[in-house]
């Protein structure tokens, strides 16, 4: 961290606190020796420790903090001479754990705000940097002025580029009227014709909510000015909870039945082109191996290799492309292995007051003996980001289509002439309340709409979600 700046902001801030401290009574301390004792009043070790502290006298410091904590335990400012005392002497561990009491005990803003700078400071002292990123992220919301709290989160992202791991997560809660993808049309139709009846209750839209967890989190083995290589893990889980009146239509169905978990390890290495990031953009390769579970039990396992290439298009435009093979061994089909491989453009250019336009286009082709398998899926998507002009939240508006072709498709033992064909279009509108923060957290809400035609009623679907989340505005 930027050691003049948090000094100065240190040192102004103790000084308030300690001229504010008023204590009253007495409190005995003992010298070392323990041949003879001294009393003081609590306004006398006050005025010790302050000495003390502005003189570099850490032992002083911490006993006659301790001394007043005997007096209160939960006494702010004897908690805050402690933590200085036992950083002085680079007892970073114990210095970080009276500054988080301080933290608690304190009720100003300012004290709260030294608290927790005190506490991250010691964290990176020691080289606890997810330990000092959380502490910085606790001083953000007591910081007393704008110009401190843009320093914290400067820190911060100083300290995360140190920092050896990264980790992000999201937690999402999206209530919906179709958690299990489920059709609209009671009759299993076939190209128009109602060949094969009536669908189960289970195969019907049902409402109710999913739960989405995402972590990812990346360790770096190693980094120089051009390159870098993380070792990756990623690990994603969806619960559902079926509404009232799901359960009443599908008896038979439980939320666990659509309930999914996917995790996964790998490498990844990424070096600028040419040497210049700036310039030429970035190449990056991809391996990774995972399982997959759905319903309670075990999906697939799958291993991937991808390619990454982006170009800097002026300085306003990014376009990236991307290939990857994956390879998934299916956990209890007779042809368990398929083939799949993606190919992938995005391009992004940043307009005026802060707003930019996204497109994107998407092939995914999946090759096996399995008929209900093999697949081509075609995705195209705008997404429009509409900067300052919408204040004090972010929207972003996306638009899509989809279009998915089963060259052969099995119903049963039966197989439906023509295969499969989907025809998709889907839109989602991201709000996120950037003003509204707790420790750099901001809420997001997405509306999400879909709708699907298809050659086979089973497939033809519709839904919409209200999505709620958290997340990192930094």
């Amino acid at each position: 961290m930027r050691q003049s700046v948090v000094r100065s902001a240190h040192n102004l801030l103790a000084a308030a606190a300690l001229a504010g401290a008023v204590f009253a009574g007495s409190v005995a301390a003992q010298d070392r020796g323990g041949s003879d004792e001294v009393t003081l009043t609590l306004p006398q070790v006050r005025a010790v420790a302050r000495e003390a502290v502005q003189n570099g006298d850490g032992k002083l410091a911490v006993l006659m903090a301790r001394g007043l904590l005997q007096a209160d335990p939960q006494d702010p400012y004897a908690l805050f001479i402690l933590a200085r005392g036992l950083e002085m002497q680079k007892h970073h561990g114990a210095g970080r754990r009276a500054a988080g009491r301080a933290f608690s005990a304190s009720e100003k803003d300012a004290d709260r705000f030294m608290a927790a700078q005190m506490a991250a400071r010691m964290a990176y002292a020691d080289r606890r940097y997810g330990l000092a990123q959380y502490w910085l992220r606790r001083s953000l919301d007591p910081a007393p002025t704008e110009a401190l709290k843009e320093q914290a989160i400067s820190d911060f992202r100083r300290v995360r580029q140190e920092n050896p791991w990264n980790t992000r997560y999201r937690i999402t809660v999206q209530p919906t009227d179709n958690v299990n993808s489920g059709t609209e049309n009671p009759y299993f139709v076939v190209d128009g014709l109602p060949w094969y009846g009536v669908h189960s209750p289970a195969a019907m839209a049902l409402s109710g909510t999913e739960i989405r967890l995402e972590a990812r989190s990346s360790y770096r083995l190693r980094e120089d000015q051009a390159s870098a290589t993380r070792l990756a893990g990623e690990f994603v889980t969806k619960r559902v909870r079926l509404s009232q009146e799901a359960k009443d239509a599908a008896p038979g169905a439980d939320g666990d039945d659509f309930a999914s978990t996917r995790a996964e390890i790998g490498v990844d290495h990424r070096w600028a082109a040419g040497g210049d990031a700036r310039a030429n953009g970035v190449v990056g390769v991809t391996a990774a191996v995972g399982q997959a579970w759905y319903g309670g039990e075990t999906s697939y396992a799958y291993g991937n290799v991808g390619l990454n290439r982006s170009f800097t298009l002026g300085e306003n435009s990014l376009l990236s492309v991307r290939a990857e093979y994956e390879r998934r061994e299916d956990a209890v089909a007779y042809f368990a292995r398929s083939d799949h491989v993606q190919l992938r453009g995005d391009f992004r250019h940043r307009l005026p007051q802060a707003a930019a336009l996204s497109m994107g286009l998407i092939l995914d082709r999946a090759d096996s003996d399995r008929g209900n398998v093999d697949v081509l899926h075609r995705t195209a998507y705008v997404s429009y980001d509409f900067g300052d002009v919408t204040g004090p939240v972010d929207l972003r508006l996306t638009l899509g289509a989809r279009n998915t072709d089963y060259p052969r498709y099995f119903i049963g033992f039966f197989e439906a002439p023509g295969g499969r064909q989907d025809d998709a279009v889907f839109a989602s509108l991201d709000i996120t309340f950037s003003e509204i923060d707790y420790a750099g957290f901001v809420p997001r809400v997405t509306l999400l709409t879909q709708r699907t035609s298809s050659n086979i009623s089973r497939f033809e679907t519709s839904s919409t979600a209200l999505s709620f989340g958290i997340e990192s505005k930094f």
